[in-house]
Parts: structure tokens; sequence; C-alpha cells
């Protein structure tokens, strides 16, 4: 399934900051949940998503440990270096304690 990738730069009828341009964001393009990594919750507010009838769902990234092939582990590397040591399991490993 191909995708459309749109900045938010290229939205004409975007508007506010920090949350309210988050909610705006969706609202342009028609959005009803809003993916945001576990530091937004410093600066983002859950009511004016809730407000806007738009879900807000936190998630907390584990990076996954997989078998590399030279040494200790080594965290935080591209994916392209999970593909690379792990093939076709990857997208098991990578999935596995995100979901």
């Amino acid at each position: 399934m191909e995708k459309e990738t749109i900045r938010s730069s290229e939205l004409t009828d975007v508007k506010g900051v920090s949350t309210e341009r988050l909610i705006s964001i969706c609202q342009n393009m028609n959005g009803n949940k809003y993916l945001s990594g576990f530091g937004g919750t410093k600066y983002q507010e859950e009511e004016l998503f809730k407000k806007a009838n738009i879900r807000l769902r936190i998630t907390d990234f584990k990076h996954p440990v997989y078998p590399q092939l030279w040494g200790d582990f080594i965290p935080n590397l591209s994916v392209i270096y999970l593909i690379f040591n792990c093939g076709p399991d990857s997208k098991e490993i990578f999935l596995k304690d995100n979901l």
C-alpha cells in the first residue's frame, strides 16, 4: 500500500502553536488519532485533543535487543543495521515490544 507524505508546511489552513497546531493538522487531514512519543507528554495538552475528538496515543518506544554479528549489542543504530543482522526476522523483532 503506497502512502503519500505531506509536510505540515504544505498545508494552507493550519493554525495555532503547540497542541493547537497538532490538532489543526489532524483536522486538516481529516484525522481522528494522533500518535506521539513519550516526550510529548511534557508539552501536549491531552484535554485539547479530547475536546477536538482526536484520540491521543502515547508510545514509549523500547529499543529491541537483537543479535549483532560483531561484539556486544550496540543500541540506537539505524534500522538498516537490524535488517542486515537479522534479515526477514527484523519486522517481528522491531514490533515485539512496541505495539
